[in-house]
């Protein structure tokens, strides 16, 4: 591959030490066609002349002082990059080649010794800097950034013979995240041209920013990228972040012109804010026309590079006809002054003329036309310091001081330097101290800039204005000295969204969405704490969270006791059964021989009277401290309590069943069995005996314990409940309700006199209401003692009103029907009165009926004054 000549230009022959330098003198070529010549771009003034006449200017001064490499010349030797990584590779093999490998025609000196090449500055481009890095290492060549910036360019290990006066876009990483921060600005997006400076820039932005803020949207700019590809990105980015305001462009200025152009293009003119890195910095040429109400107001990084002192003075003093050195600066003046050098045509540069107009000495000067230097000439001239003092250093240490260039010296020992320049502390060319860090790398300084402007004339009118400083991690900012867009409004009028969304109130996480990572809706924990802004966290059992949901706190312990409401009420209405039962139980010991007690068949009708004492006496058990007898008794007293009434009931029943069943045969061929009390309550025992092994086996494979429960925000000590603890015994129980409703049923037609089976069909429908509604409530509730006392109150009561109460009334308010004849039946009925023989049931029915009234009175006057 070839590239036009000129692309090198060196030093006169006095220069015993020469000093590289790589400058990118041209825009990287425009054609990528197949032939063998390939054209690099337009002369670059700022980036390109500046910098050769630059590195003129002071090697002038440094080899007329004769304190600084006393009788050394210095030289230069410089070559065009293009800013393109070919071109540059090829130059690098081309320094290595005249030089450290001894070939080709390196101008000697007037003692004999072939000027050596000291190190190289340059390339301006982090990744071309990298690149030619890699064939400068080999041979230990000391390269020197000025205008390299990414971050990747401080490691050491890789980049080893590499050091820079400039800061590492780390430092401007930080200055852009201090601005950001500044503004509390939480919602942005980025954009950041392919390659290590733009994405190597973004990538340290995103580090630092951590959770300060959040990039909405990533884009990355290829580079050489159009309007076309440009206004792509864009829309993707309004697409992916449709809220975001703030613009970071982390870009080369080919990238700048195209995100401008794609702006206006897609009318977003005043929708963003740009916040742009040093490669915008305070350049006016980044600007496309017909762009500027797209750019005004964006706020830029700019690397602090002073206006080098007399500069200006030597620049504007050249001309044409006076500069023989710089081969390049006839171009750069048809350029300039658009005309062509008379006999410039098919000179050496191989460049046609485009200019029609001849150029006149008398016509154009520079000392006519707008001067604005190139914003790191101030960076290549220190580089260039950097390298002078590490030479005097070392002169001073291997020639002990001796004028000249001692023979130690004839052949350049590169580690050395490198050693040196990195020690090496001055004063810069523009006052500012010159000093690297740990990783070679130059102090980080920028000015922050804002880009205002005139609406009415913004091509006369359009400057940067310093709002701002950021100087070795403290950021300094005039805010009320910044303008934005083309109404050139001040801060505190801008509407910025700072957040994607607003915060989330206490107790409440974040939840994103789908499409953008940077917005969320806000969601209740509940009981949970608040773990971070995302998550929600349980707290462990015996833990509850604090006031304002972010820490668990241990949960105070309490029991069920007396003192609780509900303890009182179910107690009350538990002490009042036990009072009507004993009530009872007096009534029907009083008034055992009579036809009413004997007819419902009395050992039965005492054991259901004591399973409902022990109904109500289960509250009183289950309302105590738990302990291991407590839950013991928790288990066993409710289904023996309601076996000792459904099994009789069941019994009872199941008798009259069977004597309604016999009574519709028209012949009787045998008597029925097990109809006598002592066979009833046999039966009943057994049943009983039944239920407590169910009990006692529950018991045993699952034993019973107090345990905590955490429940309302605290910690309760209560019985465990297991699940076949509960189910097991209440389900035979649930059984005998089932089998008593069935005989109920079936005896519902029974004559009047013999109603004992409507009124347990009556407590039996109510019992199985009862029972549904408990548990549905016992396995939906966390507190489930109050739920057992209930229900066994409540079906306790039942059987006492509808078996019981229908008695005592006869009992005591009719006694005249508690007789023998008010219990006769008719002929396919007999009633049973145990084994009494006729005779001695008319003798008592007798007595009975004359002691009636005297009776009935004393239970009237008990009733009534008690």
């Amino acid at each position: 591959m070839m590239f036009e000549p000129p692309l090198t230009i060196s030093s006169p022959s006095e220069a015993q030490i020469v000093i590289g330098a790589f400058f990118s003198l041209h825009n990287p070529p425009t054609s990528h066609g197949g032939g063998r010549l390939r054209e690099c771009g337009d002369i670059r003034e700022d980036y390109g002349i500046h910098r050769v006449e630059g590195t003129f200017w002071i090697l002038d001064q440094i080899n007329a002082n004769q304190s600084i490499l006393p009788n050394i010349t210095v030289g230069y030797q410089i070559r065009d990059s293009c800013w393109y990584a070919p071109v540059a590779l090829e130059q690098t093999i081309e320094f290595i080649g005249k030089s450290v490998l001894n070939v080709g025609d390196l101008i000697a000196t007037s003692n004999g010794n072939r000027a050596q090449l000291a190190a190289i500055i340059g390339p301006g481009d982090s990744s071309i800097t990298m690149q030619t890095h890699n064939i400068l290492q080999l041979f230990e060549m000391p390269q020197i950034g000025y205008s390299a910036t990414a971050k990747q360019l401080s490691d050491k290990e890789k980049y080893k013979y590499f050091t820079r006066v400039i800061a590492s876009d780390t430092q401007q990483a930080q200055a852009i995240v201090d601005i950001i921060r500044q503004f509390q600005w939480s919602y942005v997006a980025t954009i950041g041209t392919e390659g290590d400076y733009g994405r190597g820039g973004v990538e340290a932005i995103r580090r630092l920013l951590n959770k300060d803020a959040c990039i909405g949207a990533d884009l990355t700019m290829p580079i050489g990228a159009n309007i076309t590809v440009a206004s792509q990105l864009i829309k993707q980015l309004v697409i992916r972040a449709p809220r975001a305001q703030v613009l970071i462009c982390f870009c080369l200025d080919h990238s700048i012109r195209a995100i401008l152009q794609a702006i206006n293009e897609l009318n977003y003119t005043q929708r963003f804010i740009i916040l742009a890195s040093d490669a915008w910095a305070d350049r006016l040429n980044v600007i496309p026309n017909n762009t500027e109400t797209v750019a005004l107001g964006a706020i830029t990084i700019k690397a602090r590079s002073l206006r080098v002192p007399g500069f200006e003075q030597y620049f504007r003093n050249l001309h044409v006809y006076n500069n023989t050195r710089n081969v390049w600066f006839h171009e750069y003046w048809q350029q300039k002054f658009a005309c062509t050098l008379n006999g410039y045509a098919n000179n050496s540069t191989r460049r046609p003329n485009k200019y029609p107009r001849l150029c006149t000495p008398e016509r154009e000067s520079l000392k006519r036309v707008p001067y604005n230097e190139d914003p790191k000439l101030a960076f290549v001239i220190n580089s260039i310091l950097a390298v002078v003092h590490g030479l005097d250093k070392m002169h001073k240490q291997v020639c002990n001081g001796t004028s000249g260039l001692c023979p130690d010296m004839a052949r350049m020992n590169s580690s050395l330097l490198m050693q040196f320049l990195k020690s090496s502390r001055f004063t810069g060319i523009t006052g500012e101290e010159v000093f690297f860090d740990e990783n070679g790398d130059g102090p980080g300084r920028y000015d922050i800039l804002n880009l205002q402007g005139i609406a009415d004339d913004f091509e006369h009118h359009l400057h940067y204005v310093q709002v701002g400083t950021w100087s070795t991690g403290k950021l300094t900012l005039n805010t009320s000295a910044m303008r934005f867009f083309s109404d050139q409004r001040p801060l505190e009028q801008l509407n910025v969204r700072r957040f994607c969304s607003e915060s989330c109130q206490r107790g409440h996480v974040k939840k994103y969405t789908d499409d953008e990572k940077c917005c969320w809706k806000c969601h209740s924990c509940g009981d949970a704490i608040v773990l971070d802004e995302t998550t929600c966290f349980t707290c462990p059992p015996g833990f509850w969270p604090n006031e304002d949901q972010t820490a668990c706190g241990l949960l105070p312990i309490t029991t069920i006791n007396f003192r609780h409401p509900l303890s009182i009420i179910i107690c009350f209405v538990a002490a009042v059964g036990i009072l009507i039962s004993f009530f009872v139980v007096y009534i029907f010991v009083r008034f055992n021989a009579t036809p009413v007690v004997k007819s419902t068949t009395r050992e039965l009708s005492y054991l259901i009277l004591m399973g409902i004492l022990f109904c109500h006496l289960t509250a009183f058990v289950v309302l105590q401290k738990p302990s291991f007898i407590i839950c013991v008794l928790t288990r066993l007293l409710p289904g023996i309590s309601f076996s000792m009434i459904y099994g009789s009931l069941v019994t009872k029943t199941n008798r009259i069943a069977r004597i309604l069943a016999r009574s519709k045969k028209k012949i009787i061929t045998r008597r029925l069995k097990f109809m006598s009390a002592r066979h009833q309550l046999a039966i009943a025992c057994f049943i009983l005996v039944t239920e407590v092994t169910i009990v006692a086996v529950t018991v045993y494979r699952d034993p019973p314990k107090a345990v905590l429960i955490e429940t309302g925000g605290r910690l309760l000590l209560t019985c465990k409940k297991s699940l076949q603890g509960i189910v097991a015994p209440l389900g035979f129980d649930g059984l005998l309700v089932f089998l008593c409703t069935l005989y109920a049923i079936k005896t519902r037609n029974l004559p009047e006199n013999f109603n004992e089976a409507k009124f347990i069909g009556f407590s039996m429908y109510t019992t199985c209401v009862i029972w549904l509604a408990f548990a549905a409530v016992y396995f939906a509730i966390d507190v489930k003692v109050f739920s057992l006392c209930v229900a066994t109150n409540a079906s306790a009561y039942v059987v006492l009103i509808f078996l019981f109460f229908p008695k005592l009334y006869l009992i005591i308010f009719k006694p005249e029907k508690n007789q023998r004849s008010a219990f006769a039946t008719n002929k396919d009925i007999r009633c049973h009165f145990g084994s009494s023989t006729t005779s001695k049931s008319d003798m008592s029915s007798y007595r009975y009926s004359e002691g009636s009234s005297l009776f009935r009175k004393s239970v009237l006057h008990r009733i009534r004054f008690g």
